[in-house]
């Protein structure tokens, strides 16, 4: 599921089992460019993080955040996939298979949401503050 920044009218592509993100002109559905995002600083693997999605946050050099949900984390990056920090989740959270690949979401308030299943009948999202 690509985010998407409405003032550059651009689609933000995180792929399946890499780092790339493909950034796509929402009016002429065309790649506009590929980032790379840095894996050896924050020492992840394809595998640890989230397949198909990663947040637009519409915030100066943070614009884009990714789960890492095998390390319990979200990952900060730039438009160009330096990588900026993170944001630890609590420890106890008990994050599943499928928070690879569905059940998140961003708001441009802030809040990345993640999807617990464990918690209630048929589960529920939890929202997180990652940037101030």
């Amino acid at each position: 599921m690509p985010s998407y920044d409405g003032k550059n009218n651009l689609y933000f592509a995180k792929q399946e089992k890499s780092n790339k993100v493909i950034v796509v002109d929402a009016e002429e559905f065309t790649a506009k460019k590929t980032i790379e995002l840095d894996f050896k600083t924050p020492n992840v693997k394809p595998y640890d993080v989230a397949s198909h999605f990663i947040a637009f946050t519409d915030v100066k050099d943070n614009e884009l955040i990714l789960l890492d949900v095998e390390n319990k984390r979200f990952l900060i990056y730039d438009t160009e996939g330096t990588y900026k920090g993170e944001s630890k989740l609590p420890k106890k959270l008990k994050l599943r298979s499928k928070n690879y690949f569905n059940g998140l979401g961003y708001t441009l308030n802030g809040y990345y949401f993640v999807y617990i299943d464990s918690e209630g009948e048929f589960g529920t999202y939890h929202a997180y503050k990652v940037l101030d």
